[in-house]
């Protein structure tokens, strides 16, 4: 039932933070840093909706004059327009309410041909797709501290035109900058066609790299796809997760390496076959399950744009045809992918399609295209192979030594536009047509069984590397960077001197990891907080849930076993002499950690040879860890430190309970 089904890299959303309501687009890489000359290349979705290099996006300026100001005029890309005439509109009737933001002209810009100040990507500014307003009393912040005089009705009159507010901004603020959030976000707007490429098109036979991926080989649902917003192709997998599963995919901007993987849980996935297909037009493919056990296909959809939770079943009109091929296309060039069915007659090949406007339960184009046979074998591609904003089918033939191509025109699908050769395949490859070098026209991207990604570029070559546009050629994933394959359960604790007691710990479940719900880090240089600490001792200890004595943990995940630990009188609070609090998320002391082992063991208390206690409240307990072996000290080799102000680290945590299995019960 299945064939390959598209990511289109498309343009209806830019929204430059997910803060700002829709998922994030990324403009390119620029290679380089501040100002851009005018022969710079714009690729992927931006150059597509801006322009292709920074001369074209220049040649599309107006000027726009700044509602409330004392003049201040800034240049913008034209396709602002519809949102900055909103914008217009809306502090107008701000302005009859009696509502006033005074606007500096000396302080507000728009249109900079350069690099953003955060990273190597082309900025909005350099887009043509921002104003800044106010900059001297509305700093940009990286500690994500919001410091602005921008009033809430003079913000939310951009916002509601399309426009993305930097105080909005997740993890950084920037609340002078205004930046576009693409047609789809502007109420009226339209999507336009794509700006014309550089590049002519080729057959599918050039070279155009390799990125090794850090899956390695699976047998595991796999796709090649634009899943992450910046335009280029991504590796994309379902991978079995205890009772569920989790969608992965390997990023191309972080070089397909350990540091590029994205995860998102997909709790009671559906039965059927799984696709990639964008049925809203959100800007990223949902996770879409075919199922066609009964007379008509049912989609169980996984929405991208919530974090591919369950968004509901949608039963179309098309049938359930086991021997047919399903894609996903964009044929009426709305951004939301169609339903196509292809299946073989006496004449050819078959095209059957459904609108996703109508949920697929309108037959909106029935056709065959004579003389074209669909093998077996054969994949079937979807991409925008003419740059006209309509995908059109294309239909890969194997069977040679070389591939052959015959592309479909999607805006007569009676048609053959053309037949190109590609590369050789193997029966295994995993095939997408992406833009791999940026340049508008889809190229063929190939994943090999051994997980190495392939590109062979569909057009005329526009200079440099073909992939610098997404990824640096000498890129590679910071230091610390945590292994997707690794030993035992946890994936960063292979470098940790306790990473044997942090699976043992594991082992007898006392924890289970330290990111819900995948679990599958530990954390170990992360303070244990003593709302942490009680489920760990918990655990480890056996104890029931007793009556919780304290004020502050009302709610806490942690709450049942904080009061399990207050019945067996193992703490006694935080706060003497009324004790009435537990303080869950402070971090516990070695000191405290001591009393707790102490108490919870049932060890007598000791003398010690730290010179560091004398006089601490927890000396006593101190030294029957010490007499017991639980502790070894803080400062090895000499160890005649226990440092008991210190804060414990989940892995010297876990060193401490392994120490203490004699006095534990059997697992």
């Amino acid at each position: 039932m299945g064939g390959l089904n598209p990511a289109r890299a498309d343009y209806e959303y830019t929204a430059e933070s997910p803060g700002c309501g829709y998922l994030r687009f990324y403009p390119p890489r620029a290679g380089t840093s501040g100002w851009l000359p005018d022969s710079h290349s714009i690729r992927g979705p931006a150059g597509a909706l801006f322009g292709r290099t920074v001369g074209a996006i220049k040649d599309q300026l107006v000027w726009w004059t700044v509602p409330m100001s004392d003049g201040a005029r800034v240049q913008v890309h034209r396709r602002l327009l519809p949102a900055l005439r909103q914008v217009e509109a809306n502090l107008a009737a701000a302005a009859a309410r009696g509502l006033h933001y005074d606007v500096k002209a000396a302080y507000t810009s728009g249109f900079y041909a350069r690099t953003s100040v955060a990273h190597d990507g082309i900025s909005y500014h350099g887009l043509g797709a921002a104003v800044d307003v106010n900059s001297a009393w509305n700093p940009y912040r990286l500690d994500g501290v919001l410091i602005t005089d921008i009033p809430a009705w003079f913000s939310a009159a951009w916002e509601e035109a399309g426009m993305c507010w930097g105080g909005n901004w997740n993890n950084v603020k920037d609340p002078m900058h205004f930046s576009w959030m693409g047609p789809k976000a502007t109420p009226g707007d339209t999507l336009p066609p794509p700006s014309a490429p550089l590049t002519d098109p080729r057959s599918f036979t050039r070279d155009g790299g390799s990125h090794h991926v850090v899956f390695g080989p699976a047998p595991l649902p796999r796709f090649v796809a634009e899943v992450s917003g910046d335009g280029a192709p991504d590796v994309a997998q379902i991978r079995p997760w205890g009772d569920d599963s989790v969608l992965e995919a390997a990023i191309s901007r972080a070089g397909y390496r350990d540091c590029s993987v994205w995860r998102w849980w997909l709790e009671d996935p559906p039965s059927g076959t799984p696709v990639l297909a964008d049925l809203t037009g959100a800007g990223r493919p949902d996770l879409v399950y075919l199922e066609g056990s009964g007379p008509t296909l049912v989609l169980a959809r996984m929405a991208a744009d919530a974090g591919y939770t369950r968004a509901g079943d949608i039963a179309t009109a098309a049938p359930a045809a086991p021997d047919g091929r399903y894609v996903f296309a964009d044929i009426d060039g709305d951004a939301a992918d169609d339903l196509v069915l292809l299946s073989a007659t006496g004449d050819g090949l078959a095209i059957r399609v459904w609108s996703a406007d109508s949920s697929f339960t309108d037959l909106v184009e029935e056709t065959t295209v004579v003389g074209v046979d669909l093998g077996e074998d054969d994949r079937v591609g979807v991409a925008d192979r003419d740059v006209d904003g309509v995908d059109d089918l294309l239909l890969v033939d194997t069977s040679s030594v070389t591939s052959t191509i015959t592309v479909v025109s999607g805006a007569d699908l009676s048609t053959v536009a053309e037949v190109v050769a590609g590369p050789a395949l193997n029966g295994s490859d995993i095939v997408g047509f992406e833009d791999y070098d940026g340049d508008g026209r889809p190229d063929l991207v190939a994943l090999s069984a051994d997980a190495e990604l392939a590109a062979w570029l569909g057009n005329s070559s526009l200079g440099g590397s073909a992939s610098s546009w997404f990824v640096p050629d000498d890129f590679d994933c910071p230091e610390g960077t945590v292994p997707y394959h690794h030993q035992g359960r946890f994936a960063d604790d292979d470098d940790s001197e306790f990473q044997g007691d942090i699976e043992w710990l594991a082992g007898r479940e006392v924890t289970r990891g330290c990111n819900p719900p995948f679990e599958d880090w530990f954390c170990p240089d992360a303070p244990v907080t003593r709302g942490q600490m009680a489920a760990f001792l918990t655990r480890a200890l056996g104890l029931a849930a007793g009556k919780n004595v304290f004020v502050d943990d009302n709610g806490s995940v942690f709450e049942a076993d904080i009061g399990a630990l207050a019945a067996a009188g193992i703490t006694r609070g935080c706060n003497p002499p009324a004790n009435d609090e537990f303080c869950p998320d402070a971090s516990v002391t070695r000191g405290q950690m001591a009393a707790f082992l102490t108490r919870g063991l049932g060890l007598a208390a000791a003398s010690n040879s730290f010179v560091d206690d004398d006089g601490s409240v927890f000396e006593a307990d101190i030294g029957a860890l010490a007499a017991a072996g639980i502790t070894r000290g803080c400062n090895p080799p000499a160890n005649d430190e226990f440092c008991p102000d210190a804060a414990v680290t989940r892995a010297q945590m876990a060193a401490f309970l392994h120490r203490a299995q004699a006095w534990l019960p059997d697992a």
